[in-house]
Order: structure tokens, then C-alpha cells, then sequence
């Protein structure tokens, strides 16, 4: 089921360039991130935008990223036209340089597809 108002997904960091280049993804421009996420509770089909990125532990929230999904796909490099409900993926986002920045401060770095560890949500 998909809601496309605020679905919620966790997010264990930004997947590091050794983790893209292990799985192929390298193309990124200047105002994209690749994120490796943990958990979806519903469905999300490629092109829905999020609002905010939040800490699980609320330490900080960054506001009005307008992140665009463009891109997900697995530890398999399959690409996919949405997140499945419950499934970990790595996703790309697009959105204002400024944002990225941001986000590249505040978020750590993951080099393995099979992290446990979730810090942070998009909503």
C-alpha cells in the first residue's frame, strides 16, 4: 500500500564511495546522495519527495531537504521503480546542493550493504 503523503524510512548512513564502486553506482552529480536504508513501512515509488531527515534520537532534524527519489536498488545492483514496504535498499536522492552538504555533515559513512545499525529517518 502506498500512502504518498509522509512515508517513513530509515536510513543507516550514506553509502561510502567504496560501497558504490563495489556495486557499481557511480554516477552521481553534484546535488545526488546514495543512501543505504534499513527499512521502509510502506511502499515508495521513485519520484516521491521527502520533507525532512530526522535523528532516531531526535538530536537533530534538517528541514525541507526536497529530496527527490530517483533511483533504488539492492545489494545486487537490480534497479527497482520503487522501495518495497519492508525491504532494505540503497536509494539516490536529488535535492539542493546546500542540503547535501548538510547531510554529508551530519550523516556517517557506510561501506557494507548488511549494516544493522539505524540512525536516521526520512519522512
Amino acid at each position: 500500500m502506498t500512502s504518498q503523503k509522509n512515508p517513513l524510512i530509515t536510513i543507516e548512513g550514506i553509502a561510502s564511495e567504496k560501497l558504490c564502486s563495489i556495486l557499481g553506482l557511480n554516477q552521481l552529480l553534484e546535488n545526488e546522495l546514495f543512501l543505504v536504508t534499513s527499512f521502509a513501512e510502506e511502499t515508495i515509488p521513485t519520484g516521491h519527495v521527502f520533507k525532512d531527515l530526522k535523528s532516531i534520537d531526535s538530536a537533530f532534524i534538517i528541514e525541507d531537504i526536497n529530496a527527490k527519489l530517483i533511483f533504488v536498488t539492492q545489494q545486487y545492483g537490480k534497479e527497482f521503480t520503487e522501495v518495497p514496504a519492508g525491504w532494505k535498499v540503497i536509494i539516490k536522492l536529488r535535492m539542493g546542493s546546500e542540503k547535501i552538504y548538510e547531510i554529508k555533515k551530519k550523516l556517517k559513512h557506510v561501506d557494507v550493504f548488511l549494516s544493522e545499525e539505524v540512525l536516521y529517518f526520512l519522512q
